[in-house]
């Protein structure tokens, strides 16, 4: 156990590693590809890995998926945040934005308390993180395609 105890605190580097490995150059996908498809193409994939996740007692296969997680996590802070923001009303969008900003910090922060107060046992609050990534990969797929990308690249019919 000695020699694997080094994995063990990665575990909580991973998706940080992860993410800033790729936060310079996937983001860009959504302005080649669309946000709807990257983005529900992200959320899917992110929901297969916390699938992995809950299923494997492997602390390799975990450190990967979580690593996986993290890189993702460009497309869902960074594409779907401007995808979200691009579907709202321009009146909207500041109130929006912030209160997303707000419940998404509060994440870690309700997390934290919950470790702290509740329980020790990870797999609650990954099954809730689970049951939220299901309900996003499922419904990104039925969501219309960003305004702004479609009028960017000349789309003018399906903007219409």
């Amino acid at each position: 156990m000695c020699e694997e105890s080094w994995k063990v605190g990665l575990l909580g580097s991973a998706i940080f590693i992860g993410w800033a490995s790729t936060l310079l150059w996937v983001p860009r996908f959504g302005d080649q590809y669309g946000r709807k498809t990257v983005f529900a193409v992200g959320m899917s994939l992110n929901l297969l890995m916390y699938t992995i996740m809950m299923w494997t007692r492997d602390i390799n296969v975990m450190l990967i998926s979580l690593f996986i997680q993290g890189a993702l996590t460009s497309v869902r802070m960074n594409i779907g945040y401007l995808y979200m923001l691009e579907l709202m009303p321009k009146h909207s969008r500041t109130s929006v934005g912030s209160l997303y900003g707000v419940m998404d910090s509060s994440i870690y922060l309700l997390a934290t308390l919950y470790f702290w107060k509740v329980s020790k046992d990870w797999y609650f609050v990954c099954l809730m993180g689970f049951m939220l990534n299901l309900l996003c990969a499922i419904t990104s797929w039925f969501l219309p395609e960003s305004p702004s990308y479609l009028l960017e690249t000349g789309k003018i019919a399906e903007l219409e």
